[in-house]
């Protein structure tokens, strides 16, 4: 085994003493002569100084591998603090929270539940300059939420996510998330996936939209 000896290292008032067991393993120790804390970069210290040569590469330290050991309990009390947290924003319902806990394993069918909810009544205020209730803005929202979560989420999973939404919810609303679902079904099979077609798909199809209290003052936008 090679001793290199102690070395300043490039950038870092420190030194290094290296020591080669072959071309697959080499240990770096750091000696900080000062009283100052030195905090480095491993990518940026390893970084060859000359062009064409490989860098080195580390194995994650020890204390890392004992974790894998937990990572599972690990994920799992993640797993209940986001719950937890869910359920203390008051930002859904008791259908909300059973969808995020039936599913909790699939982030990314959980964002997509949440970021285009948001979407939805964006879109809504944008159109309609307003966010009503059971009226055609309210028909709108519905439709556009549950159509941009089968895009992205699948048909099962949107109709999952959107039927627990309305657990208190009446026809109405079961209603437009269907016709939402069945609008993204179309486009997806013609290929169709920016934001602007589904909703004017959904525009174009107004009259198969269910609306309580009917105001008939619908969105500026003609399709």
């Amino acid at each position: 085994m090679e001793d290199t000896g102690h070395i300043k290292a490039d950038g870092y008032d420190i030194y290094t003493q290296t020591q080669s067991s072959g071309f697959s393993g080499t240990s770096i120790t750091f000696f900080n002569l000062t009283t100052f804390l030195h905090v480095i970069s491993c990518t940026a210290f390893l970084d060859p100084l000359r062009k064409g040569v490989q860098p080195i590469g580390f194995d994650l330290p020890e204390i890392f591998q004992e974790h894998e050991k937990y990572k599972d309990d690990i994920e799992k009390e993640l797993d209940k603090l986001l719950l937890a947290l869910f359920k203390l924003s008051g930002i859904g319902n008791e259908g909300d929270f059973k969808s995020m806990q039936d599913n909790i394993k699939n982030k990314a069918a959980i964002l997509s539940f949440l970021a285009e909810g948001y979407m939805a009544k964006a879109y809504t205020w944008a159109y309609f300059l307003r966010d009503g209730f059971n009226d055609e803005s309210d028909a709108f929202r519905h439709a556009v939420w549950s159509a941009l979560m089968t895009r992205d989420i699948g048909e099962i999973l949107a109709e999952e996510f959107a039927t627990n939404h309305e657990i208190n919810s009446d026809e109405m609303d079961l209603h437009n998330n269907k016709i939402g679902r069945e609008i993204a079904k179309d486009l997806l099979e013609r290929g169709i996936r920016d934001d602007l077609s589904y909703i004017k798909e959904i525009l174009k199809n107004k009259e198969r939209l269910k609306i309580t209290d009917k105001t008939g003052e619908w969105s500026w936008y003609k399709p």
